[in-house]
């Protein structure tokens, strides 16, 4: 007979039952709450550990000029991404990728060799690399499409379109500020990974196609952009100038049709430049407007009935306000109101800012906006710099009102001559006129706003006379007259410091024809060396793109007889001849001939685009740009590409094969490629939608 257990050895056991029952219980538990309250997460994350996006980038919009012509394009690059899982020598791979991808052997191998399934070795690079690396075969490196901006005119407009990053983003400039829209959805494929990061070969896969931004046609004329660009260049070589801007705008929409900005840089190489250089001093950065201000101030006088165009003064070269003596370029002795204006009296618009009184001028101020940003739709726009109300002397109201103490941007003082040129209705500048999706279509479109009236018609075309007097007979007759059109504006030589001699800002601007203005430019030079009168260095500037502007516009020549400098002499008119397609050499005979010079710009056999276009009318001696083209060879003419042959490839390597040739995927199943629609070798438009029928392959053993 077995002995009978102790009491103490069944206390024991009973409790180390119970102590295994709490544990057993404890992680029955745990489980059913893992289960219950964790389950639908972690099958989340084992679903994201195995499965990877490969991803397909969306093509950011083009974005045109007003007339149709590309200024930026985006392009189909290869990028380099490795499997870090698959490649079976790392440091053979990454000597052959450093060398051919011009990188550094060493971070090449620590990429190569992280714990991960997907690694970008390179963004974005050339066709040749793109070649060797494919010649080379590298298991676990591979290639996808990626989309590269390309800006077809370099820094034309360059401060206006700005610079977009390698990831498809808008940085600066319209590109930024219309990011969203031009930048589209990249699409994806869905791709099945094992634990050893190795792809399942015919595991079900999934497919997003990208969707494109859509295309922005903006408000710049190339043409007028050229011109603009042309004679500021020139203008900046002959002074010396530290920065320059000049601005073309439809006074009676706010349409800007050229911006140009100095220095520059080519969005393209954008690191091959100061960073200073992207500034867009246009908008960013002001300035006193000197003499420019002068009609602002006339038109609030004579909107308020304080001064009149009957009105008189006296000049003697200088006064004395609250115990401060101001100058005067020259002692003017008697002056109308309107030869005040004429010869640029800073002694006569004290007096009308004076009997305008602190009260009624800042109202004007406000009125105009010159404490507002214009509300462009371009990024870093500054606010005018004007002493609050509350703050105003008498002896800031006298310097104001010959534009001194106060500061505004050039786009600013354009914005505010412009509403003088229309009728006195104040206009919000813009650069973006319509968004087009990929069929063309108008998705949406930029109309002109209205900001408010600033002063009465009869007032604002009282002023116009009189900044036409400015050109005929006043401080601008010498270098702002457009042979064969009556035109008004305003010089303006701005000193930047005071106590300082040499450090001034050179200013012009106005309008054309006087009769029905078209256009309305600004021009502004910032410290020129040696002259600097705004007349003498910034009218040229003007009158050269008002000539060339308006006769690419087509605009009517003013028909007023006896005025001096009002009839087109038609026979000094130059047609430009076609010069597209031929040789550089027979293109300068052809344009010399024509009694025109030529610049060449880009590399290439024969000429792919001239500015400015066959058959217009130019001056003699006019400079056209010539753009340099390889002739397009026979597979390019023919506008389509071969489908190629497809069967027998997995959804991945489908893609790749057809995204390199311009074509989109419709994937209809999973495996691989057993049939295509259109098939191989049908030659079709790129772009074309290609539809793959993709299947599980049979088991080795089926019958």
């Amino acid at each position: 007979m077995a002995p009978t257990p102790s009491l103490g050895l069944r206390r024991r056991v009973l409790f180390l039952f119970f102590i295994a029952l709490f544990c057993c219980g404890g992680l029955v538990g745990r489980l059913a709450y893992i289960q219950f309250f964790w389950g639908e997460e972690l099958r989340a994350e084992a679903v994201d550990q195995r499965m990877r996006e490969l991803r397909i980038p969306a093509k950011r919009g083009i974005i045109y000029d007003t007339r149709g012509r590309e200024l930026a394009i985006s392009m189909n690059v290869d990028t380099v991404f490795a499997a870090p899982p698959e490649i079976e020598n790392p440091q053979e791979t990454a000597r052959l990728l450093a060398q051919t991808l011009g990188l550094d052997e060493q971070k090449v191998l620590a990429k190569i060799q992280e714990p991960v399934a997907f690694v970008y070795v390179k963004r974005q690079i050339d066709e040749e690399a793109s070649h060797r690396l494919r010649d080379l075969n590298l298991p676990g490196i591979y290639l996808t499409q990626d989309s590269k901006r390309y800006y077809p005119k370099g820094k034309l407009a360059a401060h206006v379109l700005g610079i977009a990053g390698v990831d498809n983003q808008g940085l600066e400039g319209i590109e930024y500020v219309y990011d969203q829209e031009l930048r589209g959805e990249q699409g994806y494929i869905l791709l099945e990974f094992d634990n050893r990061g190795h792809e399942i070969p015919h595991a079900e896969h999934s497919y997003v196609a990208p969707q494109d931004g859509l295309d922005l046609v903006l408000t710049i004329d190339e043409t007028i952009q050229f011109i603009t660009e042309r004679e500021l260049d020139a203008a900046m070589q002959r002074t010396q100038a530290k920065k320059g801007v000049a601005i073309v705008m439809e006074p009676k929409t706010g349409r800007i049709l050229a911006m140009a900005v100095r220095p520059t840089f080519d969005p393209n190489n954008y690191n091959d430049f100061p960073a200073q250089n992207r500034r867009n001093t246009a908008i960013a950065d002001v300035y006193h407007p000197g003499s420019t201000f002068k009609p602002l101030t006339a038109a609030a006088a004579l909107e308020e009935g304080t001064s009149h165009l009957s009105d008189t003064f006296y000049c003697k070269g200088g006064t004395e306000v609250s115990g401060w003596s101001i100058g005067c370029i020259r002692a003017h002795e008697s002056l109308t109101f309107v030869e005040a204006l004429e010869k640029s009296c800073n002694m006569a618009l004290i007096q009308i800012g004076l009997d305008l009184g602190i009260e009624k001028f800042y109202h004007y101020v406000e009125a105009f906006g010159l404490r507002e940003r214009t509300g462009i739709d371009l990024p870093g726009e500054a606010k005018g710099i004007v002493k609050p109300l509350a703050n105003m002397t008498k002896l800031d109201l006298a310097v104001m009102s010959f534009g001194q103490t106060l500061a505004i941007s050039p786009l600013r003082l354009l914005t505010d001559t412009a509403a003088l040129a229309n009728d006195g209705v104040l206009m919000q500048p813009y650069i973006a006129q319509r968004f087009l999706d990929g069929d063309g279509n108008v998705v949406k479109e930029f109309r002109p706003q209205e900001v408010r009236r600033v002063v009465s018609v009869q007032t604002a075309r009282e002023i116009q006379l009189a900044m036409e007097g400015v050109v005929a007979h006043g401080t601008g007759q010498a270098n702002a007259q457009v042979p064969g059109y009556r035109v008004a504006g305003k010089t303006g030589t701005a000193e930047k410091i005071q106590g300082r001699d040499g450090l001034y800002v050179a200013w012009f601007t106005g309008f054309a024809p006087v009769e029905a203005p078209r256009l309305a430019m600004v021009v502004m030079l910032d410290e020129p060396v040696g002259q600097y009168y705004g007349g003498t260095v910034a009218a040229p500037v003007f009158a050269a793109v008002m000539r060339d502007s308006l006769r690419y516009l087509e605009v009517p020549p003013s028909q007023r007889e006896g005025e001096p400098g009002t009839k087109p002499d038609e026979e000094e008119l130059r047609e430009v001849p076609d010069v597209v397609g031929l040789p550089p050499g027979e293109a300068r005979q052809m344009l010399s001939a024509a009694g025109l010079r030529m610049r060449l710009e880009g590399t290439g056999t024969v000429v792919g685009e001239q500015v400015p276009a066959a058959q217009a009318l130019v001056q003699p001696g006019l400079t056209v740009l010539v753009r340099l083209t390889e002739p397009p060879d026979a597979a390019e003419t023919t506008a389509s590409v071969s489908v190629p042959n497809l069967a027998g490839l997995t959804m991945r390597e489908a893609a790749e094969q057809l995204y390199a040739k311009g074509l989109l995927l419709d994937p209809v199943g999973s495996g691989q490629v057993v049939g295509q629609e259109p098939g191989a070798g049908q030659s079709v438009p790129p772009g074309t939608t290609i539809t793959i029928f993709l299947e599980p392959p049979l088991p080795e053993n089926a019958a």
